[in-house]
């Protein structure tokens, strides 16, 4: 609670005495991933970089809403689940953020307060710089980005990889859902695979109690 209000008052003071400079500044370019990452892996750190400085953030809308002053708000998704970076808006700007829709790519430029009493770190007093097109999906890598399931096998041009590249490109990138799992696996996954195939007890386990079923199923549901 003190932390909270000694952010507030902080904040108060920024934007009456200097809030006419602030925006002077350059502002610092990220995205909602790159700063909700940095602030859950150190906030004390995070906060010595960002607290009180100009924020340019991109990201994808995740909701829109009101707090408890009435003051409009946008939330961009931070990459993970239930991980958001909050953006809050004068009054002024509730005509702009009625034409906006979840899904959308947009750049916010605020002012960076910390986490608050959030448990995602959050911007005050933004603008709504531009929105932009999504992003397209990462490209597959020479492996076709099945790394779990190349790691599994020991190669990359097993017939059982080709039917999880078809499902990947006909039913789960077309679909916005689908695209952010696919994502998220671009992520992740190159890790976890890599360990995968160091091990060749772990290389057996994954491929017949997980991708072998996976396979088989996506089998079974392309003859229906």
């Amino acid at each position: 609670m003190k932390r909270t209000i000694m952010v507030v008052l902080a904040l108060m003071v920024y934007l009456i005495v200097g809030g006419t400079s602030a925006y002077a500044q350059e502002p610092i370019k990220i995205t909602a991933e790159e700063l909700h990452d940095e602030y859950s892996a150190n906030e004390i750190a995070a906060d010595q970089k960002y607290m009180g400085k100009v924020l340019e953030v991109s990201g994808e809308i995740e909701n829109f809403g009101k707090n408890s002053m009435g003051r409009p708000y946008m939330t961009l998704k931070g990459g993970g689940i239930l991980s958001s970076v909050w953006c809050y808006f004068g009054a002024s700007w509730e005509s702009d953020l009625v034409k906006l829709e979840k899904g959308q790519y947009v750049i916010v430029q605020g002012i960076c307060v910390g986490k608050t009493m959030l448990i995602d770190p959050s911007l005050d007093n933004c603008k709504l710089i531009s929105v932009q097109s999504p992003p397209s999906p990462e490209p597959a890598e020479e492996d076709g980005g099945c790394f779990i399931a190349t790691a599994a096998y020991g190669t990359a041009t097993a017939q059982e990889i080709n039917i999880l590249r078809k499902f990947r490109d006909e039913i789960l990138l077309p679909s916005s859902l689908g695209g952010e799992f696919v994502s998220l696996y671009y992520k992740y996954s190159p890790p976890i695979a890599n360990y995968i195939s160091e091990h060749e007890v772990l290389r057996t386990i994954v491929r017949v109690g997980f991708v072998d079923p996976i396979v088989a199923i996506l089998k079974l549901l392309a003859r229906l």
